[in-house]
């Protein structure tokens, strides 16, 4: 699964299961909560705490960059929304 802040520049994530194994939410939400970690500056962190995050996540194989992009932009489709409220982060 990739995982990234719904229109928000930063990092992603990639977890990896079996086809058709469904996460548990536990895991999910720690993953967001690394991806929003490593997206923000200690300054920006501060900002986010407590606010209401929302992710995308889809399969890595829906996810397709942008040709000629430089930024790093993707296209991604069949995604799911994950809204996740964020405690302090550390």
């Amino acid at each position: 699964l990739w995982l990234h802040i719904k229109d928000h520049p930063g990092a992603y994530g990639i977890i990896t299961r079996e086809k058709k194994v469904m996460l548990d939410d536990k895991l999910l939400i720690e993953a967001a909560q690394w991806v929003l970690e490593m997206s923000l500056n200690d300054k920006q962190r501060k900002d986010w705490v407590g606010v209401k995050c929302e992710f995308v996540v889809s399969e890595c194989r829906y996810v397709t960059p942008i040709k000629g992009d430089k930024i790093g932009r993707v296209n991604y489709r069949n995604e799911d929304t994950l809204r996740v409220t964020l405690p302090g982060l550390t």
